[in-house]
């Protein structure tokens, strides 16, 4: 009953799939063992969700038949917010109630119980008012800053004709007098924004090099967002890369920053009005020597497979109106194609974006190289029949070590079909090496022959009916009914079935949680091998237990650096899968180490820890 209550409280995961007969062995994979009586279960899970919780849950039955076995498979909505939180009557409040983290249920926190009363709140939270805070708390100096601004911008617009009081009401900075939470991130002085929100600023985090490290300058911005947007910006800007350029018209050569001014604008300007106001943490913008990273509290309200479309959801709507009303921000969902847009016609990489859910935060990466250089002409002459776009996929490939579907769609504005298309031809004209069995575990690689350092030309293969079958169902929708893009949270605490988890992407794989290879792993482009363990791993059995997979992995590493994806294909595992249930625990024991101490940087790899288990 657990998953149920975690299911139906989680913010925005939209529920999750419940699903009964199968059972999960020691090795992590999943057995299909079916169900006697698929009738008398959905009988008994329809009356406990009515008398069990605080609430009755009615939940989406079916039965389905996998290899002659009958399994039955539960979808649990997610309650409303003013139902939240629903929880176990027996166990009560806060034990009872419960959210899904993750592939884990976890008892809620006091600070979730008080962001479900405020969800609950039918005003949002930007537009409500700040409890002690009062007219003097607002900065007139950032009002008349905002006025130049909208003159500037919109010299017609109605907001110039009202005074200032009236302007702060219509706008909704402020309520019956007081000021709401907008109020004082968009005009509040400083002493009140330290007394109200302390954790209101951005710091501007300046790195000598393509890591942190101990070397690097902080600058913090903490004042009203209508003027701290242009500090931020000229901040991170006078820090950039500089590209120099000749007109024939002049002799004086022209310096402009290696990031298009407007897709710098956007990414500041999304982190500010987009963050969550309700989490006490500031916004980091992290100014390295190949890219710029942009990190901010709260994750895309908009799924990331309509990222780019026009579809925008605002946290803060009202912060986020009055950047619409300076031009700075717009409601249309267009801003993330502008800035992809503004990327590519500087010939620089795609923006790359990462949204978590779990850990409440996004994070947006802008590099500096351009997608193309002098040596990357030279290689990709090599090749014939290739567009504009195909070459911009391979050096992808090669710069990132992997291309998938989304990374093909922000290079070529295709659709999810036409980038599968792509991906499949290249493929099959020996460029590209495809792994992984579903939507959301296919990547693709560069073949060794279509390497800058390979003496030997890629081989033409020709696509066989599976293969294209693969390619094709990759860009199919999923929206079927009664499917949910929550598999990855499938579970199950009732009647004695085990949890089901990390089965993402729409596939249900049963039987093991890893990606099936023909031939040796793919060990290359890391630490040397070893004979004897390239054979170990050869040898590696589909059903190894864990302790057989950990030590090979702390094998692989005591050699050197690894990504997990690197690894992933060394052991014959899904990156997802490996990941959770080896590369997580081996770090938190002390047997494997983290290269990079950010959790999310994009190049972490997996190295020999220092625990007492590493050399063993």
């Amino acid at each position: 009953m657990k998953s149920i209550s975690a299911f139906s409280n989680e913010v925005d995961l939209r529920g999750g799939w419940i699903v009964f007969g199968v059972r999960r062995e020691g090795t992590g994979a999943y057995e299909l063992i079916g169900l006697n009586d698929p009738d008398k279960l959905q009988t008994d899970l329809a009356t406990r969700c009515k008398g069990v919780f605080n609430r009755p849950i009615t939940p989406t039955i079916r039965v389905e038949r996998i290899d002659g076995m009958r399994i039955a498979v539960a979808f649990i909505q997610e309650a409303s917010a003013g139902e939240k939180p629903i929880f176990i009557k027996k166990r009560g409040l806060p034990k009872g109630a419960y959210r899904r983290v993750g592939s884990s249920d976890m008892v809620v926190t006091d600070a979730d119980l008080a962001r479900f009363a405020s969800l609950a709140n039918s005003v949002p939270y930007d537009r409500r008012k700040v409890a002690g805070a009062s007219p003097s708390d607002i900065d007139i100096r950032a009002v008349e800053a905002y006025r130049q601004q909208l003159r500037a911008g919109r010299p017609g617009s109605e907001l110039l004709l009202l005074n200032d009081h009236d302007l702060l009401e219509a706008i909704g900075a402020l309520w019956d007098g007081v000021p709401t939470y907008a109020g004082l991130v968009l005009f509040g002085r400083r002493a009140a924004l330290r007394r109200f929100l302390p954790a209101m600023r951005v710091d501007v985090l300046i790195a000598r090099g393509a890591e942190l490290g101990d070397d690097y300058e902080v600058i913090e911005v903490s004042e009203a967002l209508v003027t701290a947007w242009r500090k931020v910006f000229q901040a991170v800007s006078d820090t950039l890369p500089r590209r120099i350029t000749l007109t024939n018209e002049s002799p004086t050569r022209v310096e402009t920053p290696k990031i298009p001014e407007l897709a710098l604008r956007e990414a500041i300007v999304n982190a500010l009005i987009h963050r969550d106001l309700e989490v006490g943490a500031s916004i980091q913008v992290r100014r390295y020597a190949d890219r710029l990273e942009v990190e901010n509290p709260g994750y895309s309200l908009v799924a990331p497979e309509d990222w780019g479309k026009l579809r925008s959801v605002a946290r803060n709507t009202t912060v986020a109106q009055a950047f619409t009303e300076l031009d700075l921000a717009e409601t249309r969902g267009t801003g993330m194609r502008r800035m992809m847009t503004r990327m590519h016609e500087s010939g620089l990489q795609p923006p790359v974006w990462d949204s978590n859910r779990e850990n409440n935060h996004f994070l947006l990466t802008l590099k500096f190289h351009h997608l193309l250089d002098e040596a990357d002409w030279s290689w990709l002459e090599r090749f014939d029949n290739l567009d504009d776009v195909d070459r911009q996929v391979l050096v992808l490939a090669l710069r990132d070590k992997t291309v998938r579907n989304e990374g093909v769609r922000l290079v070529s504005g295709d659709g999810t079909l036409p980038a599968s298309h792509r991906l499949a031809r290249l493929r099959d004209q020996g460029l590209l090496e495809q792994h992984g069995s579903s939507k959301a575990e296919t990547w693709y690689i560069l073949t060794e022959e279509a390497r800058p350092d390979s003496a030997t030309a890629p081989v033409r293969r020709e696509s066989s009916n599976l293969e294209g079958l693969s390619s094709n169902l990759e860009g199919l929708s999923s929206n079927l009914e009664g499917l949910s893009s929550n598999l990855e949270g499938l579970s199950s605490n009732l009647e004695g079935t085990s949890r089901l988890d990390g089965a993402g992407g729409g596939q249900l794989d049963l039987l093991a949680a890893r990606d099936e290879q023909d031939g040796p792993p793919q060990v290359s482009g890391h630490p040397e091998v070893p004979p004897d363990l390239a054979r170990e791993l050869q040898e590696l059995p589909a059903r190894a237990n864990q302790e057989q997979v950990a030590q090979v992995v702390l094998k692989l590493c005591r050699l050197g650096w690894w990504e997990p994806q690197q690894l992933a294909l060394a052991v014959g595992r899904s990156r997802r899968y490996l990941t959770q249930h080896f590369l997580q625990p081996m770090v938190e024991d002390g047997r494997l180490s983290l290269r990079f101490p950010e959790k999310h940087n994009p190049r972490q790899a997996y190295g020999v820890g220092s625990g007492p288990d590493a050399m063993r």
